[in-house]
């Protein structure tokens, strides 16, 4: 899933055993509870609407269901680097730290923080579906 054409245009070329296509995280194509686990790797920092973007991932993960998050943090090399990208490009990226991240997922009546893992500038948050 991803919301630019050319990049789907470009996963669908050189993944074509792939199933991609285009959307925003604030509006999943797909039904309730289809999804067994879900990703969301370097993307969340892109997401224009979180609440929203949370509450479609979490509709279409069954209960019981996996939710990785991966992201950069802020004050990481990386994560400086990724900012002057989106001021030079103009695009939206809002970067939080693991901390940031799992306390406003703390008020997630469906996802429940089971495991974080930091790695260098990198860090991992996985949820459960409740």
């Amino acid at each position: 899933m991803d919301p630019n054409e050319k990049r789907v245009a470009s996963i669908k070329r050189n993944f074509p055993a792939i199933r991609s296509q285009v959307a925003a995280a604030e509006d999943l194509p797909f039904p309730d509870a289809y999804f067994d686990k879900v990703y969301a790797t370097m993307t969340l920092h892109h997401f224009a609407d979180m609440e929203r973007s949370l509450r479609e991932i979490s509709r279409v993960l069954r209960g019981g269901g996996t939710f990785i998050i991966v992201e950069v943090d802020p004050h990481s090399a990386k994560g400086r680097l990724f900012r002057l990208f989106g001021r030079l490009t103009g695009e939206h990226i809002h970067l939080m730290t693991v901390k940031e991240l799992t306390d406003r997922l703390g008020s997630s009546a469906t996802l429940k923080v089971t495991r974080t893992a930091v790695q260098g500038s990198d860090y991992l948050v996985q949820l459960m579906r409740v």
